[in-house]
């Protein structure tokens, strides 16, 4: 309760300083953070007289009294205002004072008005001694006000209406002249004149008054009478009057007449001053009479035409039936004027219906359209209000071969945010257009934008409808295809499904499905009325370039073609059809297949078949992703085998490296050193010949360790190479591997034979480290041969290729073939067959790497075959 009142409710210490402050409280002093007061002295709050009341208040609180006073202070936001303050103890238990309480309350508006009531009993003692002054003055000018109010009672013509006040204020003020403007935009132009103003008066006024001169500006911001005499009123009249006044009239904030009075005297008098007002303030209200008998006689004609619109368009939501309605009542209503309706296409406005009473030339432009930025209509669309042309030119509308027309009108027809529609009028007759034509316009295009909105509510009820029916029909076919699904994972039976559920769910329709391969797309699957010869046809599949399966690639949606060409589709085996539908099947962010419909009778996709297409394209659309996941999980244990068996091998060569370490390096290190000691020896002895040789013998130990660090680090490297997997062809890579040995082994002769055109599945750069250490190793070991003869053999199977690689060599004793894929394993020695033992062991880490295998046959002395496996990918 106290957070909620208004008034600043204060709790201080007994210093005065500020410890808290009501909510209210706050908002009244205009604090919008306590923190800026907290702990401030109350005191310093108020300034002069006032503060002194507030530290007696305080001195008398803190003795247990409470005290009441007022005065003024400004909130925290320098606001000056007047308070009520109430100062109290607060005690504690014992009644020892402890806390003070001030309450302040805002007194302000009750102390202004005392003032004012001060103020106002002056001026009423003023005013009274000028009343008996001003009785007579008041009572000539109430003459003059009832003379004209008698006069004009029941009239409500303005002319008649001008008319009367100036012929009264001519009689009244001694032979004034006056004349009553009409405002139009930054003018007022004259309608009626006093009878006794000066023709050349008359004259100079027909330009009109400008809004901004200066007795007119004052007339506006006062909303009443102004006045003007002497020299200043000589510069603003014409050179006949010096003493002028102006009236000014407003409809709402808009000004909307003036009555403009002069008289050739230097001043005028007050007592023609109070007639001048009082015939003003007569002519005024029945200026307002006037206006509200037009307003209802506009509203009547306006409700007339509005029933006459309601009740030709109460049965219909089509636009341009509603359309023809208004353009109807327009005609009837009003007789003399055309009317016509359009709509936008494009950057034009098109006409859509129109008056028969418009001449062939105009129905030509108008059905052509006027542009967006014609300036009339482009108005009506900037503003949404209906635009009044009285003064028609075509040129200056920009719309050709209307030069009959004296008039026009534009009104916009919003639904929403959108323009639907532009609603014209035009008239032959010269002038403005009155304002019963004015309000029956405005009528008829309310009412035609309000059936318009009607129409577009309707079409969207009757779209919702169409998509709830289409939503159960879609239901209805995913729920059929993910029953008769089941757990089929294989993509060619989903596929067969997928076509059988489609032809079930709908009347005589054949589906397809297509997948990519290579430059076509593949028919694999087909529903159960396509013809031994349409199934041979579909076998022959269409061009990835098809027009509609590259839209529905391109667009990733179903698309649905109406009225079906087969030849200009590049289908021509399905010329039976008259509408077909393509669903692309994304899977993995990639379209690989397509489902096709086609439909025999008739040339349209109803809601219902686009929807069954929809649900069921859909539906195997997720199985298959579904399916692509689960193949994919597979690729993924597959490899996570295949790198385990990797990493076995890796383990094994490092342990073959432990032992090349300690026994394969060490052996060349200690000839090194021992016959470096040797040599040293033969230094002390002076045996030159023998440190030649022991030098000779360091030189070749130190080249063979070497070798030993070279083979290593290539070994490294093949099982640190990324992977990047291709279908690749072998004809190149032996190529090259031969090159590269013929370079090793410049004197021989060498001889290899492979197939052609084999692809197999695999790291090309990779690959070629097999096949070079492949065949270099068949053609060293066939050197004492004339000539090295390699074979190269591949086989294939559903799940792998094997590549074989046979030689004329020296062969090796199958009891030791596993040793040989080893590091550093040999089987001859150096002297015989130079090496380090590194080849045969980075073919099997790049064999494993692939996932596959390698392998070793042989007879000694009758050559030997070396080869690797390679698995297939999955599909």
């Amino acid at each position: 309760m106290i957070d909620s009142s208004a008034d600043c409710i204060k709790v201080l210490d007994l210093d005065a300083r500020v410890l808290s402050m009501n909510a209210g409280g706050m908002k009244t002093m205009e604090i919008t953070d306590f923190s800026v007061c907290q702990g401030l002295l109350w005191p310093t709050f108020w300034e002069g007289e006032a503060r002194a009341q507030v530290e007696q208040a305080l001195d008398a609180a803190r003795a247990g009294q409470t005290t009441t006073f007022e005065g003024a202070a400004r909130t925290f936001a320098g606001t000056p205002k007047w308070w009520e303050v109430r100062v109290s103890p607060l005690r504690a238990p014992d009644g020892a004072v402890t806390r003070l309480l001030a309450s302040s309350r805002d007194i302000t508006a009750r102390t202004v008005a005392k003032q004012q009531l001060v103020e106002a009993q002056h001026q009423l003692k003023t005013h009274a001694q000028v009343l008996e002054v001003r009785v007579e003055q008041r009572e000539r000018a109430l003459e003059a006000f009832v003379r004209f109010t008698t006069q004009v009672a029941s009239s409500t013509d303005l002319n008649d209406l001008a008319t009367a006040a100036s012929d009264i204020l001519r009689d009244a003020v001694g032979g004034a002249i006056s004349g009553f403007y009409l405002v139009k935009g930054e003018m007022a132009y004259p309608v009626v004149f006093s009878s006794n103003t000066p023709a050349e008066v008359i004259a100079a006024r027909r330009a009109g008054l400008a809004l901004s001169a200066p007795l007119v500006a004052s007339a506006l911001a006062r909303r009443g009478t102004a006045f003007v005499g002497g020299e200043a009123g000589r510069l603003q009249s014409v050179g006949h009057a010096s003493a002028l006044s102006v009236t000014a009239y407003h409809h709402g904030d808009q000004p909307y007449a003036l009555f403009a009075a002069g008289t050739p005297r230097p001043e005028w008098t007050a007592q023609e001053q109070a007639i001048i007002e009082s015939v003003g303030r007569g002519l005024g209200l029945a200026l307002e009479r006037a206006q509200q008998s037009r307003q209802l006689q506009e509203r009547t004609a306006g409700l007339d035409a509005f029933v006459a619109f309601s009740e030709a368009s109460s049965t219909t939501t089509d636009l341009l039936v509603l359309a023809r309605a208004a353009v109807e009542v327009l005609e009837t209503t009003l007789q003399v004027v055309s009317a016509v309706y359009f709509e936008l296409d494009g950057d034009l406005w098109k006409a859509r219906v129109w008056s028969e009473g418009f001449a062939p030339e105009v129905v030509a432009v108008l059905t052509a359209g006027l542009p967006q930025d014609a300036p009339s209509s482009a108005e009506a669309i900037r503003t949404r209000q209906a635009v009044f042309v009285p003064g028609w030119s075509a040129g200056s509308v920009a719309i050709a071969e209307t030069e009959a027309f004296g008039a026009g009108a534009f009104y916009p027809c919003f639904v929403g945010d959108t323009p639907r529609g532009l609603l014209g009028m035009g008239t032959q007759r010269a002038g403005d257009w009155t304002p019963r034509e004015e309000a029956v316009f405005k009528a008829v295009g309310r009412s035609l934008t309000l059936a318009l909105e009607r129409a577009e509510r309707a079409a969207q009820l009757a779209a919702r409808t169409v998509q709830v029916t289409e939503a159960a029909r879609a239901q209805a076919a995913f729920v059929a295809f993910t029953e008769a699904v089941g757990s089929e994972t294989d993509v060619h039976s989903l596929a067969r499904l997928a076509t059988s559920v489609v032809q079930a769910q709908m009347d005589e329709v054949s589906a397809v499905y297509y997948e990519r391969c290579g430059d076509v797309w593949q028919a694999v699957a087909w529903s159960a009325d396509v013809s031994p010869d349409g199934a041979a046809q579909l076998r022959r599949g269409a061009a990835l370039d098809a027009p509609n399966f590259q839209e529905a690639v391109a667009s990733g949606a179903v698309v649905f073609s109406d009225g079906w060409n087969a030849h200009a589709h590049a289908l021509p085996e399905t010329t039976m059809y008259g509408a077909a539908a393509f669903y692309p099947l994304v899977i993995g962010g990639e379209t690989l297949a397509i489902l096709a419909v086609g439909k025999p009778t008739g040339l349209h996709w109803s809601p219902r078949e686009q929807a069954t297409v929809r649900a069921v394209g859909r539906g195997l659309g997720l199985v298959l992703e579904r399916t692509a996941q689960a193949r994919e999980l597979t690729v993924q244990r597959d490899a996570l085998a295949s790198r385990t068996q990797e990493l076995l091998a890796a383990n094994e060569e490092l342990d073959a490296f432990t032992y090349s370490a300690s026994h394969d390096l060490r052996t060349p290190i200690r000839h090194v050193m021992g016959f470096a000691d040797l040599a040293r020896a033969a230094l002390v002895r002076n045996q030159p010949e023998k440190i030649g040789r022991n030098l000779d013998i360091i030189q070749q130990g130190a080249m063979r360790m070497n070798g030993l660090i070279d083979g290593m680090l290539m070994l490294s490297r093949a099982g640190r190479q990324d992977f990047q997997p291709r279908m690749v062809s072998l004809e190149p890579l032996v190529v090259q591997a031969q090159q590269d040995a013929q370079l090793e082994f410049p004197e021989q002769v060498i001889d290899v034979q492979f197939p052609g055109g084999v692809m197999v599945w695999g790291d090309g750069t990779l690959l070629q480290q097999i096949m070079t250490n492949l065949i270099g190793n068949a053609v060293k070991y066939s050197t004492r041969q004339d000539v090295s003869r390699v074979t190269v053999q591949v086989d294939e199977t559903e799940t792998e290729w094997t590549v074989a690689v046979h030689d004329n060599g020296v062969g090796f004793d199958p009891r030791y073939g596993g040793k040989l894929f080893g590091i550093f394993q040999r089987l001859h020695t150096q002297e015989a067959f130079p090496g380090i033992g590194v080849g045969l062991a980075t073919v099997r880490r790049i064999a494993l790497k692939h996932g596959g295998r390698v392998f070793a046959e042989s007879v000694l002395g009758q050559g030997a075959t070396f080869g690797v496996t390679l698995p297939k990918p999955m599909a």
